[in-house]
């Protein structure tokens, strides 16, 4: 199946490590990430273009009092509230200021002693709501200039079909439920970036593994997928995956998902604890939730005739090595009666 059928296919954004495991991913990340990394881009483009670059993108102005100032002095003008331009760097307006309106004109409560440090301290008990206007400014900037290399790709989501649950592990928690309980909704929605308004992911609610009674909502399936009313086909057949044995052909489903480049962050993936089933199997037997087998019971029936045929095996070789047992001992006393009986009629 080529990658442009794939991405049709109602199966598209399944992993399959197992033959009673599938694993789903997050629908939401996608979109985050490139989001982020848009906005990564455009930001480092206008820094460069509207705060380094010098000639018409970077022109000078001269203010009333005769100082030139640049595009880039205006942006760090604030910056003055905390020494720039007269305690550290070089800013033509605070050095203006610093020189004449406090050494020679004796503003701001200055004399012709006042120090560039004391002229900080006055300057940032005059400025420091400006100061925590431009701090706020620079995290959003930030935040959204850097949020793409920090942003990690979550942990999948795994539908267990022999455990009969849903688990995974977010935010160091299992969120998880039982299969008995397994329903999804499902609704259009609107995606300008894509130009559809045909699809949406899966929505599913799962519990927290330590409070049962909250919930939270994950919404699952591939973003990048082309097929109209993703979600619902894309839950529907995971209904039949665990539901059946053998109700979901799953022989086009890769074994892992892949982890391309623009998912890359610094700090990798998040992954799934290697004890999650473990963990999973020990919240299903504290809730006394008997798992259930599928609709389709042939496989399932044949699976537990065999373990059956296993455990009366096991027992009709420990019946039989006893009775050995028995034998041998029963050959061993009849020995040494023969013995005795010998030894007496010397």
């Amino acid at each position: 199946m080529n990658k442009q059928d794939w991405k049709l296919d109602s199966r598209y954004g399944m992993s399959h490590p197992h033959k009673d495991i599938v694993e789903v991913e997050h629908y939401r990340f996608y979109s985050a990430k490139l989001a982020s990394g848009m906005a990564a881009i455009a930001i480092f483009l206008a820094t460069i273009l509207f705060v380094w670059n010098d000639g018409d993108v970077n022109p000078i102005t001269i203010t009333s009092r005769g100082t030139e100032n640049s595009r880039f002095d205006k942006l760090t003008w604030d910056l003055g509230y905390v020494g720039y331009g007269y305690l550290w760097g070089e800013h033509p307006s605070w050095q203006h200021t610093y020189q004449q309106r406090c050494l020679v004109d004796n503003g701001y409560g200055c004399t012709s002693e006042t120090t560039p440090w004391e002229f900080a301290q006055m300057m940032f008990v005059d400025g420091w709501d400006n100061l925590l206007t431009l701090l706020f400014l620079l995290v959003f900037v930030f935040s959204f200039q850097f949020t793409f290399f920090f942003l990690r790709k979550p942990a999948p989501v795994r539908f267990n079909r022999a455990l009969g649950a849903i688990y995974t592990w977010r935010r160091g928690q299992l969120w998880i439920l039982p299969e008995r309980n397994f329903d999804f909704t499902f609704k259009t929605e609107i995606d300008i970036a894509s130009s559809r308004s045909d699809s949406g992911p899966m929505r599913i609610k799962l519990c927290s593994g330590r409070k049962p009674k909250k919930r939270r909502t994950f919404l699952l399936g591939d973003y990048t997928t082309q097929l109209p009313y993703y979600g619902r086909c894309f839950g529907e057949d995971l209904q039949r995956f665990m539901t059946s044995v053998d109700g979901l052909d799953l022989t086009p489903v890769p074994r892992r998902h892949p982890y391309l480049w623009w998912q890359w962050s610094i700090f990798g993936k998040r992954d799934l604890p290697d004890d999650i089933d473990q963990r999973a199997a020990d919240w299903i037997k504290q809730q006394g939730i008997e798992v259930p087998p599928p609709s389709d019971k042939a496989e399932w029936e044949a699976r537990e005739a065999w373990k059956a045929e296993e455990a009366a095996q096991k027992l009709a070789d420990q019946k039989r090595q006893a009775a050995e047992e028995e034998e041998a001992e029963t050959a061993r006393q009849s020995a040494l009666s023969a013995a005795r009986r010998l030894f007496r009629n010397k």
